[in-house]
């Protein structure tokens, strides 16, 4: 049954004030056959029929030979108290706390979602979550943008491709200049970096470990961002900051990324959260909700918005931030996960992936693959004969899901990038060991 909320009388009203004769003319630019295409829609099903059906459609995401996919997302153990405890009804169906009387629940985990962040990164205030890792980088050259007053922004071209992305949809309409620079450029004495880092750049932002899997040199660029008079911004794996030093330890201003490491399963990139904590001088240029704690009528422990700009709702032009809503339920089962791992459970999570990826990687090394050599967490880059899309393909075929290609604006031509985790078996490393093995003894004979 059709529901249309207007009435034929309504609809021949509205045509006839805009001047068209019919609801086909409000469409005349489009192509004609667009209009009203054929849609090759199955029959339906029953239920039973169905849930076979989407069974049959599940196991092909079947991976025997296990996961080696990065690039941003990865798959971690996740203890079963997680969903548990994030999917209760609570949470579920909890959307902005305005009223902290019938929100004390939502409000204190996400107090306490913020104060594990700020403990991870090192820096001393942190918002209540943002909607991904790609727009807290966004949202952080502009924060940094107003707090300078400058227009022009450096970004590392090891910053996440779609990142940059992402910053350059949010910065270009507001005429803000975005500067895409090697890594070297900015740690090298030579006369280039003055010439980069003049006293128009609000910031610099880098990545670490960055796209490809290596660790860069982030006390070093601090320092040319702060010399310079701009702000630094440190694109983080949380997972990584288990066993790295924290933003805050070596001089970042700003710290973002995306937080699905952190207790979100994959699902196919998302969904996730974005987070992002800053030196106590930026409060007031803070995007988005700040939690804070307080004591109630009868002196109790109680929680509130303790900031939480309503210009943004009211002035969109000059609002700092037109965020009105998070990824509240992905930050919060990163607060339950966090909680339930804990300081030293984290800690062996990371540990483990990166013996899982150093394992994986002198494997492939004795094996005659060309691993690039750095220093890395638990990705990092390999040289393929094919392109990388090709490979991922192939490996596919053989059970594995792995090879995040390269992109070719990095100069390395064919590779793919690989993670490994906790989750990584012995077994799993023998296959892909041995199918990347294969592939290149076939692109050998092909020549």
């Amino acid at each position: 049954m059709h529901y249309l909320p207007q009435t034929p009388e309504d609809i021949a009203h509205m045509l006839k004030t805009i001047g068209v004769n019919s609801v086909d003319e409000l469409f005349a630019d489009m192509p004609q056959a667009l209009h009203n295409p054929d849609i090759d829609v199955p029959e339906g099903m029953d239920e039973v029929s169905l849930l076979a059906h989407l069974r049959e459609l599940a196991n092909k995401n079947a991976q025997p030979n296990g996961s080696f996919l990065g690039g941003g997302t990865r798959q971690h153990f996740i203890p079963s108290v997680t969903p548990h405890l994030a999917m209760q009804s609570e949470f579920v169906t909890a959307y902005t706390p305005y009223q902290p009387e019938v929100a004390q629940g939502l409000l204190q985990a996400t107090f306490e979602y913020q104060t594990m962040m700020t403990e991870l990164t090192g820096l001393p205030v942190s918002n209540a979550s943002m909607y991904d890792g790609a727009s807290s980088v966004a949202e952080a050259a502009l924060l940094a943008v107003r707090q300078t007053k400058r227009n022009r922004v450096v970004v590392s071209t090891g910053v996440h491709p779609e990142a940059r992305e992402v910053l350059a949809t949010y910065l270009k309409p507001l005429e803000i200049d975005i500067s895409e620079v090697a890594l070297e450029s900015l740690v090298t004495p030579n006369d280039g970096v003055q010439t980069q880092l003049g006293d128009d750049v609000a910031c610099v932002i880098a990545q670490n470990p960055n796209f490809l899997g290596y660790l860069e040199a982030m006390p070093q660029l601090a320092k040319a961002a702060h010399d310079a008079g701009a702000l630094f911004v440190a694109v983080v794996d949380p997972l990584s900051l288990a066993v790295l030093a924290s933003p805050g330890e070596y001089g970042a201003d700003i710290a973002v990324g995306d937080g699905q490491v952190l207790g979100n399963p994959s699902n196919f990139g998302g969904p996730s959260f974005g987070f992002m904590t800053v030196q106590e001088k930026l409060l007031r240029q803070l995007p988005g909700r700040i939690v804070g704690e307080t004591t109630d009528v009868d002196g109790k422990r109680a929680f509130v918005l303790t900031l939480q700009a309503r210009e943004q709702h009211i002035r969109r032009s000059k609002a700092k931030s037109n965020i009105c809503s998070n990824h509240q339920l992905a930050a919060v089962m990163a607060t339950v996960n966090l909680a339930a791992l804990g300081p030293q459970g984290l800690s062996e999570l990371a540990t483990s992936s990166v013996k899982a990826a150093h394992q994986l990687a002198d494997a492939l090394t004795t094996a005659g693959l060309d691993v690039m050599p750095g220093r890395f967490f638990n990705e990092f880059t390999v040289r393929t004969a094919q392109a990388g899309t090709e490979v991922r393909r192939e490996l596919a075929k053989r059970g594995i899901h792995a090879g995040v290609p390269v992109p070719a604006h990095y100069g390395l031509g064919h590779g793919i990038i690989l993670a490994a985790t906790e989750l990584t078996r012995d077994e799993d490393i023998r296959a892909l060991t041995d199918a990347l093995a294969q592939l290149t003894l076939m692109e050998v004979a092909h020549d």
